[in-house]
């Protein structure tokens, strides 16, 4: 069946079966269930009828719009805010919009079907494009016939959940937000085959005939990509040619009957061309083209971009997009819907587009698909109800009548279940329906016969009220901290800002060009990008020199993920940055760039998208699943079963063998080493700060190792895998490989990869030979979906710093492995909670925290860290005495100054900075108090016009309110006369709460050293020698001068330095006002607060091995209790109160300094 005309295509609401009442504006779902939707009108003309007589019956009414102010003109796409919400009868909804930039009003009358949309209020966002039917007419009307209207359009939901949500809307909506993997078949694999083949021939001129087809599937099967799905569908290369075989002869007669044309194949005749059976396919323009259309609020990726035919008279082509298919030729409305999708974006990013191509690759069969203007209407209608559940799934939940003891937080809120038993029962979301449904809000399904009362039993009867108590808990958890994420700066910014205010704010580098040739390598397309500076300057006026150039290159760190947009169109790809030097950036993408925007300036964007849930909700769905050894885990994770212990894991001829493995280990290390390896279900280590827990842990694995058992390693970050993988290395009898991106790795470990061991496997035998050769795989958590791991059960998992891990991420590695051990400090930081509303309801919680119970932990209290001083303020503030020096050694250990007498010389007067510097033991600890600098700070701004951060840009916003520029200059003041003293670049270490001081401090410490030959203050500052560096870290010092890391809390978590300096950064006037209800406000504020938090200001003290010294504002400070709490532990001794030009301390130095580093 091969069409080239709209007509013979029913209206959607036709094909799908729908009455239309006309009073209420509902539909029936093709399960029978009335759901609230978009409407079908019996024909246009009727439509037609109807909006006349509605407009006629309104238009003696009074409007706004005669309002002068009434001026936005609604006849283009306009993106607006909704001020005010009318309901005027049944059949009129009248909006009055304000667009975002220009303010301009208009009022849009929203007629049948769009009254209908549920969730129009004041302060929504819409996209909105209207007429008027009456050139003098105050309002404009979006009805059956015209225009459109796009709530939350800055969501952007791909084509695909749109038409998949036609047949039932709650599976369209479960299956966007859980993504459970491990749903691949056969099917799908051997599809996605098909499609990388079809697309790979339609690219390749010289694909002539079969054998070529055949030649290209070959080389195509033996690519990593295709063999890695091949291996986690367990599919051999036989079986999946043998599967491939019938798409293969297909291919290479759609390429004989619509593309190949020249000596071989005699070129179509015009005649031949216009035919009605006939498809001539002049040009491939693009493949896999990517479109993110603000204006609808959807996005895809279109098969193929293709020029086509249009008539035989004139020798014009028309673009369409090409949506392949391989199975059965059903012309369903979700294909045919794919295709009006496409259709509508392409046209809006500029492509004229009035028809697509729909090709059944098994069947044969090429068809013009023209779409109408009824199936486009009921599209947006049915995307708009998607994305209010997609926005909404849970909501407060006020009462409870479900006679549990404890209240759950929220409730879900979702579309309601289709009424179809056979559906339900083959649906892999059914449990997840269930439980949902368990306590949904609104839904009430009361007849025993409902397809979906019959399929419950046996979807959920496996589960207890706690465990669907415990998935909707923290389903509700996930969806606070999404929806918080969501106030952010986020993707939107890239359609709502221009490139200029985007590069402002530090979001994006504009002005790049891209260096040709592309280099391929494994289906990933290498782009070199240089900073035009002319380009750039003109995105950004205000960029002064090359300098702050490469600053902006500077905010993009390798293996970031990145948004690639052109000046004319946005978001063309996106990929991962690999490296950066000078003013070049590599970035891969999927695609060529250079193949359709040769020629064009470029920018990079950051990828601040919301953050993704569908990795924890996916783990919490897996984690209900009907077999033993989930049962057995949500008995441990949800009732908090307690752990059990083997005795005698060790025969007697290993014995002497474990004694060589644990003889390094100190006696508590030894006791959890052996108590860890004899868990039967799980363990807990508490390792104290500076205690050796990562000895620890090396020496279990090598334990569990000489018991022949297998380990999964993981841990939240990439950083904290590789710092053990890099202990194990001295020890040739393990082996391990490391799954992860190449550009995550440690370039030490880079050799263990899988990226780099399987270089060679060229079939998914071989992958599976070598993954069955390593008894260790290391990954972090969120790669743990792994198809490896998703086929294997280890014997045991150990996770590092496990108490930073938010709770629902762990699950997944956890339930590939027999027994685990978490490792942490519960006293230190805890996973990273953005919504204040989840963390007070228990977001926060790691699953460490959760079974830390008496009798289910070791405790590691010898440490080897900091010296009995800083020990006893550990101690004093947070860790009740439990800690304890490992020696004499690590207990009188202080601060080597080796230049300490001409330091003296130097500051002879300045007292206060002696006594800062000091290497005495007693003051190991310093407490600086600025006093109040926020009258320093303000001269200071207008002084020099902004903030001095903000070529850094990335906080531009609140930098007066998260940055202390006289904090800054103590610092600067202070490391100068350490490093004059001696102390090595790499042996300090500055830590401050905020990003933006952070940004700020390393702007100003790494000129200290660049500086050092033009600034009088730093003339006798001394360089290490180049023997005592590496070649990595000359280029360090020669590049970005100073060495000294400057980072956040969160940051330096795992890391420790002689000396830290910690800019507590806070500062507010006291006096004022405005300060007083600040201050009162702090009182009240959140115990998770930035600076309220005990566990955060516990990082910060533990990170020092020598000396701590913390500069801040005392009485602002004092207002946060855990700062309180602090400055009464530190002995007064160690206070310094600065007064200006008292005890030889005067500002003017200090700003002095900072002012010569910024010339």
């Amino acid at each position: 069946m091969k069409r080239r005309n709209s007509p013979g295509i029913e209206p959607p609401g036709k094909m799908l079966g729908l009455e239309v009442n006309h009073d209420t504006f509902e539909r029936l779902n093709i399960a029978g269930v009335p759901v609230p939707a978009s409407n079908e009108l019996k024909n246009s003309a009727k439509n037609a009828d109807l909006a006349m007589e509605w407009d006629e019956e309104w238009l003696d009414m009074e409007f706004e719009g005669k309002d002068r102010n009434f001026t936005l003109d609604l006849s283009t796409w306009k993106r607006c805010k909704v001020l005010n919400v009318e309901y005027v009868g049944n059949t009129l909804v009248k909006v009055t919009l304000q667009e975002k930039r220009s303010k301009e009003k208009a009022v849009c009358h929203l007629l049948p079907p769009w009254n209908t949309i549920e969730g129009v209020e004041p302060g929504l966002i819409i996209s909105v494009l209207a007429t008027k039917l009456h050139a003098d007419s105050d309002y404009f009307v979006v009805n059956g016939d015209c225009g459109f209207f796009v709530v939350d359009p800055d969501i952007l939901v791909s084509g695909t959940t749109v038409v998949s949500s036609l047949f039932c809307q709650r599976r369209g909506v479960l299956q966007e937000l859980y993504r459970i993997s491990g749903l691949e078949n056969t099917q799908m694999v051997i599809g996605t085959l098909a499609h990388c083949i079809f697309q790979r021939c339609l690219l390749d001129e010289s694909c002539k005939s079969l054998e070529d087809v055949q030649k290209i599937a070959g080389n195509i099967l033996k690519s990593r990509k295709i063999i890695s799905s091949l291996y986690a569908a367990q599919l051999s290369i036989p079986e999946a040619v043998c599967l491939i075989d019938p798409y293969l002869k297909e291919i290479d007669n759609f390429l004989d009957n619509h593309l190949r044309h020249g000596p071989a194949h005699t070129r179509l005749s015009r005649e031949s061309c216009a035919a009605a059976d006939k498809i001539s396919i002049n040009e491939i323009n693009d493949i896999e083209e990517n479109i993110w259309c603000h204006q609808l609020g959807i996005k895809g990726k279109i098969d193929a971009t293709v020029s086509v035919a249009r008539d035989n008279a004139s020798k014009r082509w028309e673009i369409m997009p090409l949506e392949l298919k391989t199975g059965r030729a059903s012309y369903s409305f979700e294909h045919l819907g794919q295709l009006a999708l496409y259709e509508m974006m392409m046209n809006l990013v500029g492509h004229d587009v009035s028809a697509g191509l729909l090709v059944y690759l098994r069947d044969g069969k090429c068809s013009r698909v023209a779409s109408n203007r009824h199936m486009k209407r009921d599209l947006i209608m049915l995307r708009n109800e998607v994305t209010r559940f997609l926005t909404t799934w849970m909501v407060t939940n006020e009462t409870d009548n479900t006679g549990c003891k404890e209240t759950l937080p929220l409730r879900p809120t979702l579309p309601a279940p289709i009424n179809n038993e056979r559906a339900c029962a083959k649906c892999p979301y059914n449990t997840v329906c269930v439980a949902l449904a368990k306590h949904e809000h609104g839904l009430s399904i009361n007849s025993p016969k409902h397809g979906f009362t019959l399929i419950a039993e046996e979807a959920c009867g496996h589960l207890r009220n706690s465990d669907i108590d415990y998935f909707l808990r923290w389903t509700g958890l996930i969806y606070l901290e999404v929806k918080e994420s969501a106030k952010s700066h986020s993707t939107r910014s890239i359609w709502n800002l221009t490139p200029k205010e985007r590069s402002e704010n530090g979001w994006c580098i504009g002005g790049l060009t891209l260096i040709t040739p592309v280099h391929s390598v494994d289906d990933l397309y290498y782009h070199t990008f240089t900073l035009n500076q002319q380009s750039s300057n003109h995105i950004n006026p205000d960029v002064e020199n090359n300098t702050t150039l490469l600053q902006n290159v500077d905010m993009f760190q390798v293996g970031e993920y990145v948004i690639c947009s052109t000046s004319k169109r946005i978001a063309v790809a996106a990929g991962h940055v690999v490296s950066h030097a000078g003013n070049e950036l590599v970035v891969s993408f999927e695609r060529d760039l250079s193949a359709n925007y040769s020629g064009e300036q470029f920018v990079l964007d950051q990828n601040a998208s919301v953050k993704s849930s569908g990795f924890d909700l996916s783990n919490l769905a897996v984690l209900l699943s009907n077999d033993e050894r989930m049962a057995r885990y949500r008995r441990i994770i949800i009732d908090r079963e307690m752990p059990t212990f083997s005795d005698g894991i060790l025969c007697r001829s290993m014995i002497p063998k474990a004694k060589e493995i644990l003889i390094k280990l100190n006696r508590h290390q030894k006791q959890a080493a052996l108590r860890a390896a004899a868990a039967e279900s799980y363990c807990l280590l508490k390792g104290l700060p500076g205690t050796g827990k990562t000895q620890t842990i090396v020496g279990l694995i090598r334990l569990l190792s000489l018991l022949g058992q297998s380990v999964l390693l993981t841990s939240n970050t990439h950083s904290a895998v590789d710092n053990i993988l890099k202990r194990l290395l001295p020890f040739k009898e393990l082996s391990f490989i490391r799954l992860g991106a190449m550009d995550r790795i440690d370039p030490s470990i880079r050799p263990f990869a899988e990226p780099i061991l399987a270089e060679h496997c060229d079939s998914p035998e071989k992958l599976a030979e070598l993954y069955g050769k390593f008894q260790i795989v290391a990954v972090t958590c969120q790669g743990t979906a792994h198809a490896m791991i998703a086929q294997r059960v280890f014997d045991y998992c150990i996770v590092d710093e496990a108490t930073q891990v938010f709770q629902t991420s762990i699950i997944r590695p956890l339930l590939r492995c027999k027994k685990f051990l978490l490792v942490g400090d519960p006293d230190q930081l805890p996973p990273v909670v953005k919504s204040p509303t989840a963390r007070s309801l228990g977001a926060a919680e790691s699953l460490f925290h959760r079974l830390d119970q008496e009798g289910s932990y070791c405790i590691l209290p010898t440490q080897y860290r900091m010296n009995r001083i800083l020990t006893k303020l550990a101690n004093d503030f947070t860790y009740d005495g439990k800690l304890v020096c490992g020696n004499d050694v690590v207990a009188n250990a202080t601060l080597k100054l080796p230049n300490l007498k001409t330091v003296r010389r130097i500051y002879e007067v300045e007292r206060w900075l002696m006594k800062a510097i000091s290497n005495q033991i007693d003051l190991s600890v310093i407490n600086v108090n600025t006093g109040n600098t926020s009258q320093l700070n303000t001269s200071y701004q207008k002084l020099y016009g902004t903030m001095p951060c903000s070529g850094e840009g990335r906080f531009t916003k609140n930098v007066p309110k998260c940055t202390n520029i006289s904090e800054v200059a103590l610092i600067v003041y202070i490391c100068q006369a350490l490093l004059q003293a001696g102390v090595n670049h790499d042996s300090i270490g500055i830590i401050a709460p905020f990003r933006a001081q952070v940004d700020l401090i390393r702007n100003k410490i790494r000129k200290l050293d660049g500086g050092r030959n033009t600034a009088s203050h730093v003339a006798s500052m001394e360089m290490p020698s180049d023997n005592d560096m590496l070649e990595g870290e000359k280029e360090k010092v020669k590049s970005s001068g100073c060495s000294i890391e400057v980072n956040t809390v969160d940051q330096y978590q795992g890391k420790d330095k002689k000396i830290i300096l910690f800019s507590c950064t806070k500062s507010a006037d006291l006096t004022s006002a405005s300060a007083a209800i600040d201050c009162d406000s702090r009182k009240d504020s959140s115990a998770h607060d930035i600076l309220n938090d005990k566990r955060r200001l516990t990082v910060a003290i533990t990170r020092a091995q020598e000396k701590f010294i913390i500069i801040g504002d005392r009485a602002t400070l004092e207002a946060y209790s855990t700062f309180k709490q602090l400055f009464n532990v530190v002995n007064k001794p160690s206070s310094i109160h600065l007064t200006d030009k008292k005890d030889g301390f005067e500002w003017a130095n200090a700003f002095e300094l900072l002012a010569t580093l910024s010339e």
